[in-house]
């Protein structure tokens, strides 16, 4: 995707329900704050599953729904939008 940016590696508190994480074993932790499930996150704040040379996802095909809600096809300047209501652009710069 040409406008993908990794935007959605950005997104704080990726939750992933319950069923995702006993299919895909993603690297999470209960977040006692929101009371969920969330994608780990390295110490620059971006998803443990970014590729940073690449900017790709290495769970792309197996990526929470969350992640596929993202939307950020939308043009070269727009810095992510939502798709629907369930996802919301709140990554720090």
């Amino acid at each position: 995707m040409p406008y993908c940016r990794a935007q959605c590696c950005g997104l704080k508190g990726i939750c992933v329900a319950p069923e995702e994480q006993e299919y895909a074993k993603y690297e999470s932790y209960f977040d006692h704050q929101i009371g969920a499930l969330v994608l780990k996150r390295d110490a620059d704040g971006m998803c443990y599953a970014l590729d940073r040379q690449m900017k790709t996802c290495t769970i792309y095909e197996n990526r929470p729904q969350v992640c596929r809600d993202f939307h950020c096809t939308r043009g070269a300047d727009m810095r992510g939008f939502k798709l629907s209501n369930k996802v919301n652009r709140q990554s720090v710069e």
